[in-house]
């Protein structure tokens, strides 16, 4: 099965979060008169309808190229991978408002409905550099894991790194946190446990399966292709993971 390139599948989930959200601003964004929505019939409301729809098509055409089916064993469901998306998609719907707001006010002497300078100009700026950020963490969504008697192959972000187990020095867990809390008292709180393979040259993090029918599943297959001098610490993952 072909794995999409690491740019390629950036730039497909860029673009489908550009389209996605600019279209769900243009059809849902109240850009004057009406504090809800203004769906009323002029030449500028049916013109930035049609844009939407437009972009509809190619967007999800792009966001389609970075959800196929992975090789091997998917870390993460689709269907986890596919409501992340629509959050992100969400949340830039509202920056893309933003712009488009700031444009209109810009080319036009419309204020749109909600117009503050600063905070549209605001993000208007951070629009792009925020998808940018968002396309790029959301790229690891994907990420498998293939097992053979020969080697470990890892696919995340439209890249695979494979580690023969003549490379494999062994396995371990490692928790990550992140701070939660308020002013008065804040505490790192547990976020996931990550797989550790460590290689002769690198190690490698696996992010945490989504369910545990998944770890057993991993745990299995690294079992049944190891060799013996690894087995033991297999068995140990499977106790604490």
């Amino acid at each position: 099965m072909a794995v999409q390139s690491p740019l390629k599948n950036y730039c497909n989930r860029f673009g489908g979060y550009i389209l996605l959200s600019m279209s769900l601003a243009l059809i849902l964004g109240p850009f004057k008169g009406n504090p809800f929505m203004d769906f009323s019939v002029s030449r500028a409301n049916i013109f930035r309808y049609v844009i939407a729809v437009l972009f509809i098509p190619g967007g999800i055409t792009l966001m389609r190229n970075t959800n196929k089916a992975v090789p091997g064993i998917p870390l993460n469901p689709r269907w986890s991978q596919f409501i992340g998306d629509c959050i992100i998609i969400v949340f830039l719907s509202m920056l893309a408002y933003g712009l488009c707001s700031y444009g209109l006010k810009k080319i036009t002497t419309i204020t749109p409905y909600l117009y503050d300078p600063i905070a549209m100009g605001l993000m208007t700026i951070t629009y792009l550099p925020v998808t940018a950020l968002l396309a790029a963490f959301s790229c690891q969504f994907g990420q498998s894991i293939e097992i053979n008697k020969n080697e470990i192959l890892i696919h995340s972000a439209g890249e695979t790194q494979r580690s023969h187990w003549s490379e494999i020095l062994g396995f371990e867990l490692k928790n990550t946190y992140v701070i939660a809390g308020n002013t008065a008292f804040s505490a790192p709180r547990k976020m996931q446990t990550k797989l550790v393979i460590h290689t002769r040259k690198k190690k490698i993090e696996l992010i945490e399966p989504g369910t545990k029918k998944t770890k057993k599943r991993l745990i299995r297959e690294l079992t049944k292709n190891a060799p013996d001098h690894l087995k033991t610490n297999i068995v140990q993952l499977s106790d604490t993971w």
